[in-house]
């Protein structure tokens, strides 16, 4: 083990929470509080250009010397920050790399005249309605993510984290729901799944 343990007291409860510092593969530090429940740790992204641009200009440097990255020079630092870190979600990708991105689960409705309403929308798409019927050329934009009071399994539909879940349960013959629940998280960790791929189709 790298890194050690330590106690401080939890920001949010004021009881004992643990500190967990580490070196490597780079310093980190995790803080969880076993009281309250409060957990904090470090989140680890890439700025595309325009971020980086502001961060330079925040922190004093001359922006003469700002240089944009090539594509080149994006591909090796996202590929040696996937090694170290797990993968960007597909939209900070395409960002970073100065890509177009399309989110997969976003549907746009363009209404020119009369009344759209989304009547069902399952709760991993986001529907965006352009409607163009004021007085101005620019459309009111309004966004409906999943509304649908059914549930995903009701629609024929498992999630990722439901799938894992029953594959354990069955392997280990009948073991308490608890444990199977448990390993499930070990497993996402271990192979940095997010939250969001966990809920997505299995």
């Amino acid at each position: 083990m790298s890194g050690c343990s330590d106690s401080s007291a939890c920001p949010v409860c004021g009881l004992d929470m643990t500190v967990y510092t580490d070196y490597k593969p780079f310093d980190t530090v995790n803080m969880t509080c076993n009281h309250c429940g409060f957990n904090g740790y470090v989140e680890c992204g890439m700025q595309c250009d325009e971020d980086r641009r502001a961060s330079w200009e925040v922190d004093g440097l001359d922006i003469a010397d700002f240089k944009p990255l090539t594509y080149e020079q994006r591909r090796e630092y996202l590929d040696n920050f996937t090694s170290l870190c797990g993968e960007l979600s597909p939209e900070d990708e395409a960002l970073y790399l100065g890509l177009p991105y399309k989110d997969p689960n976003k549907v746009i409705v363009v209404v020119h005249g009369g009344v759209a309403e989304v009547q069902h929308c399952p709760r991993w798409v986001n529907v965006e309605i352009h409607d163009f019927d004021n007085d101005s050329e620019d459309p009111e934009i309004i966004t409906e993510y999943g509304k649908s009071p059914v549930s995903f399994d009701a629609c024929g539909f498992n999630s990722v984290r439901d799938q894992v879940k029953d594959i354990l349960r069955a392997k280990l013959n009948g073991s308490p729901d608890s444990l199977s629940a448990e390993l499930t998280e070990e497993i996402f960790v271990a192979l940095h799944i997010t939250p969001e791929k966990q809920d997505g189709p299995f």
